[in-house]
């Protein structure tokens, strides 16, 4: 009896969005995470971009706008 052939893409899938893991990181985490397509380019800024705003009272006026 024959085994069915089960053919493999080289692209490796995932069952989340390729954003949606960058949302789920601690903003601490994002400093060691490296992203490898153009979509996780941009929600890993998108990321950074929030984190930012959460910390922007925090920096004085004189600091870095």
């Amino acid at each position: 009896m024959a085994l069915p052939v089960v053919k493999l893409s080289p692209q490796i899938r995932s069952d989340a969005a390729p954003g949606q893991a960058y949302t789920d990181l601690a903003c601490e985490e994002l400093a060691g995470v490296k992203a490898e397509s153009a979509v996780q380019q941009r929600a890993l800024a998108t990321r950074k971009q929030q984190c930012l705003e959460q910390y922007r009272q925090f920096i004085p006026n004189t600091g870095l706008r």
